[in-house]
């Protein structure tokens, strides 16, 4: 649930209810709504979906960005890998959330993450799993293609990371061997 935390800002959380009883409620209803829509025999292995698409839950994450954009790599909350930015965007709202994770060996969910929204982002190029030999090269391209030409919107106070350009640079080459290292070694140690 770390990961979740990194999406804290993201949701609108009514007032008066902190963002642990918000996402309570929510988990709530995503496992009724599992329950109704996921067999007994399909719960094994990763889960990953999108639902109530006619709610908003929060605001935008991510958007398009284009050549003549700032943007930066830097540290999301709670994460030890750098992530791409954007500047001078404005967040609206959207609609459905976004769920991540995988079924323990009795049929419960496990949660790694949720956020609001109603697209699956392929992996980021800090996301190990993405470096993982169980990724396809094709998968690989697409995801580091997508992350080429999208970022997190940039709000308030980001850590940079002093690998930033390098980052880009190799990221707009589409250099898989030059920007695997450069993700390893911008990592941080856990705080």
């Amino acid at each position: 649930m770390q990961h979740l935390r990194a999406h804290e800002g993201d949701f609108i959380v009514p007032e008066g209810m902190s963002f642990s009883d918000f996402v309570a409620q929510l988990v709530e209803r995503l496992e009724s709504e599992i329950a109704k829509t996921v067999p007994p025999e399909e719960r094994v292995g990763r889960f990953e979906g999108v639902f109530f698409p006619d709610e908003s839950f929060g605001l935008t994450g991510v958007t398009p960005t284009k050549a003549s954009d700032e943007v930066f790599w830097g540290y999301r909350p709670g994460r030890f890998t750098p992530s791409r930015f954007v500047r001078g965007y404005e967040r609206h709202p959207n609609h459905g959330v976004v769920l991540f994770g995988r079924w323990g060996k009795q049929g419960d969910l496990i949660l790694f993450t949720l956020f609001p929204g109603a697209n699956l982002a392929p992996r980021e190029p800090g996301d190990s799993k993405l470096w993982s030999t169980r990724i396809s090269s094709s998968e690989r391209k697409e995801a580091l293609a997508f992350w080429a030409k999208h970022a997190f919107i940039a709000e308030g106070e980001i850590e940079p990371c002093s690998l930033s350009e390098e980052l880009e640079q190799a990221l707009q080459k589409g250099d898989e061997k030059g920007l695997r290292p450069l993700i390893d070694k911008s990592r941080k140690t856990k705080e």
